[in-house]
């Protein structure tokens, strides 16, 4: 999630801000690590909480207005094929009517989460797995990671 929705100068900016100097970490350990921060509730989680939340506002707000499980599994659908995968990620997880079983369908996507790789070639390789999922009718297994 972090990785598909903040960039690395975002994370780097972050970092600073929370721990007072710059940090050291080249991108992949900054990532992992602001990657563990996150799963407790400190002060760096609150960061990327405040960093996402004022990044996806308008994705936030649309979303706001969907009052049930199967209309926002619908807009997540939606705006899978927008310029706004980020947003509509985050919008998606973060909503108080997404259920477990459809942030696994918002996750369970192969190249969901690829550190590193340029917005672009996420987006493009997202879309290429999504259209496969839809032909196949059955997950796809290329082994890529989709944790958040």
């Amino acid at each position: 999630m972090i990785g598909v929705c903040l960039p690395l100068a975002a994370l780097r900016r972050l970092a600073s801000k929370v721990l007072c100097g710059e940090p050291v970490a080249d991108g992949y350990e900054l990532h992992c690590s602001i990657v563990a921060e996150s799963k407790h509730r400190n002060a760096m989680a609150e960061a990327v909480q405040r960093e996402l939340d004022c990044r996806f506002m308008l994705a936030l707000r649309r979303a706001a207005t969907i009052k049930c499980t199967e209309a926002l599994a619908l807009w997540w659908q939606e705006q899978g094929a927008s310029n706004d995968l980020p947003g509509a990620l985050w919008s998606t997880l973060t909503h108080a009517r997404c259920t477990p079983a459809l942030e696994h369908q918002v996750l369970g996507h192969p190249g969901r989460h690829i550190p590193g790789q340029p917005q672009a070639v996420r987006e493009q390789a997202t879309g290429a797995a999504a259209d496969a999922h839809r032909r196949s009718d059955q997950p796809t297994t290329r082994g890529e990671n989709t944790e958040r």
